[in-house]
Protein backbone atom coordinates (compact mmCIF):
# COMPACT_ATOMS: atom_id res chain seq x y z
CA UNK A 1 0.00 0.00 0.00
CA UNK A 2 1.42 3.40 -0.94
CA UNK A 3 1.83 6.24 1.57
CA UNK A 4 -1.22 8.16 0.30
CA UNK A 5 -3.47 5.11 0.69
CA UNK A 6 -2.10 4.54 4.21
CA UNK A 7 -2.85 8.17 5.14
CA UNK A 8 -6.41 7.78 3.84
CA UNK A 9 -6.93 4.62 5.95
CA UNK A 10 -5.60 6.44 9.02
CA UNK A 11 -7.89 9.40 8.37
CA UNK A 12 -10.88 7.08 7.93
CA UNK A 13 -10.04 5.49 11.30
CA UNK A 14 -9.91 8.87 13.07
CA UNK A 15 -13.06 10.13 11.33
CA UNK A 16 -14.79 6.88 12.37
CA UNK A 17 -13.84 7.59 15.98
CA UNK A 18 -15.29 11.10 15.62
CA UNK A 19 -18.51 9.62 14.26
CA UNK A 20 -18.80 7.26 17.21
CA UNK A 21 -18.15 10.16 19.61
CA UNK A 22 -21.03 12.14 18.11
CA UNK A 23 -23.60 9.44 18.85
CA UNK A 24 -24.54 9.29 22.54
CA UNK A 25 -27.73 7.30 23.15
CA UNK A 26 -28.60 8.74 26.57
CA UNK A 27 -28.13 12.32 25.35
CA UNK A 28 -30.40 11.66 22.37
CA UNK A 29 -33.04 10.09 24.62
CA UNK A 30 -32.97 13.21 26.83
CA UNK A 31 -33.45 15.40 23.76
CA UNK A 32 -36.31 13.28 22.38
CA UNK A 33 -38.11 12.12 25.51
CA UNK A 34 -36.84 14.29 28.36
CA UNK A 35 -35.09 11.41 30.11
CA UNK A 36 -32.49 8.69 29.52
CA UNK A 37 -34.58 5.59 30.04
CA UNK A 38 -36.07 3.21 27.52
CA UNK A 39 -39.70 3.64 26.62
CA UNK A 40 -40.92 0.04 26.76
CA UNK A 41 -41.92 0.17 30.42
CA UNK A 42 -45.14 -1.80 29.77
CA UNK A 43 -43.13 -4.78 28.54
CA UNK A 44 -40.44 -4.52 31.22
CA UNK A 45 -40.87 -2.10 34.12
CA UNK A 46 -38.01 0.26 34.94
CA UNK A 47 -35.87 -0.73 37.89
CA UNK A 48 -35.28 1.57 40.88
CA UNK A 49 -32.24 3.30 39.38
CA UNK A 50 -33.95 3.83 36.03
CA UNK A 51 -37.02 5.29 37.74
CA UNK A 52 -34.81 7.62 39.80
CA UNK A 53 -32.95 8.91 36.72
CA UNK A 54 -36.18 9.39 34.79
CA UNK A 55 -37.83 11.23 37.67
CA UNK A 56 -34.84 13.51 38.20
CA UNK A 57 -34.52 14.46 34.54
CA UNK A 58 -38.25 15.09 34.10
CA UNK A 59 -38.09 17.63 36.94
CA UNK A 60 -35.65 19.75 34.92
CA UNK A 61 -36.67 22.31 32.33
CA UNK A 62 -35.65 21.73 28.69
CA UNK A 63 -32.58 24.02 28.95
CA UNK A 64 -31.34 22.13 32.01
CA UNK A 65 -31.91 18.78 30.29
CA UNK A 66 -29.89 20.05 27.32
CA UNK A 67 -27.02 20.87 29.69
CA UNK A 68 -27.11 17.27 30.95
CA UNK A 69 -27.27 15.92 27.38
CA UNK A 70 -24.26 18.08 26.50
CA UNK A 71 -22.34 16.77 29.50
CA UNK A 72 -23.02 13.19 28.42
CA UNK A 73 -21.71 13.98 24.94
CA UNK A 74 -18.62 15.63 26.42
CA UNK A 75 -18.00 12.55 28.56
CA UNK A 76 -18.26 10.28 25.52
CA UNK A 77 -15.81 12.39 23.50
CA UNK A 78 -13.49 12.51 26.50
CA UNK A 79 -13.57 8.74 26.90
CA UNK A 80 -12.71 8.17 23.23
CA UNK A 81 -9.94 10.78 23.47
CA UNK A 82 -8.54 9.07 26.57
CA UNK A 83 -8.60 5.67 24.87
CA UNK A 84 -6.75 7.06 21.85
CA UNK A 85 -4.18 8.77 24.11
CA UNK A 86 -3.70 5.47 25.96
CA UNK A 87 -3.23 3.55 22.70
CA UNK A 88 -0.72 6.18 21.59
CA UNK A 89 1.17 5.84 24.88
CA UNK A 90 1.23 2.04 24.51
CA UNK A 91 2.56 2.43 20.97
CA UNK A 92 5.24 4.90 22.00
CA UNK A 93 6.36 3.27 25.24
CA UNK A 94 5.42 -0.39 25.08
CA UNK A 95 5.58 -1.57 21.47
CA UNK A 96 1.81 -1.70 20.92
CA UNK A 97 0.73 -2.13 17.31
CA UNK A 98 -2.68 -1.79 15.71
CA UNK A 99 -3.44 -2.18 12.04
CA UNK A 100 -6.48 -1.75 9.83
CA UNK A 101 -6.61 -2.71 6.16
CA UNK A 102 -2.90 -3.48 6.35
CA UNK A 103 -1.94 -0.06 7.71
CA UNK A 104 -0.17 0.35 11.05
CA UNK A 105 -2.61 2.91 12.46
CA UNK A 106 -0.47 3.94 15.42
CA UNK A 107 2.62 4.75 13.39
CA UNK A 108 1.20 7.55 11.27
CA UNK A 109 0.16 10.50 13.45
CA UNK A 110 -0.94 11.45 16.92
CA UNK A 111 -4.24 9.69 17.45
CA UNK A 112 -5.71 11.80 20.21
CA UNK A 113 -4.55 15.11 18.72
CA UNK A 114 -6.08 14.34 15.33
CA UNK A 115 -9.27 13.15 17.03
CA UNK A 116 -9.62 16.45 18.91
CA UNK A 117 -9.07 18.49 15.76
CA UNK A 118 -11.51 16.51 13.63
CA UNK A 119 -14.13 16.46 16.41
CA UNK A 120 -13.82 20.27 16.53
CA UNK A 121 -14.44 20.43 12.77
CA UNK A 122 -10.93 21.20 11.56
CA UNK A 123 -10.03 19.93 8.08
CA UNK A 124 -7.21 17.50 7.51
CA UNK A 125 -3.98 19.46 7.15
CA UNK A 126 -1.85 17.78 4.55
CA UNK A 127 -2.69 15.44 1.72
Amino acid sequence: MDDEAAVQVYRAFIDGCVGVARTEVSAERIRRHGHTERNNEAALPLDQNEEARKSLLLQLDPAQREVIAGLLGDCRRGAIHDLLAHLEWLMTCDGFKMSWKGVDICSLETLHHDFIGRAAGYPWGRA
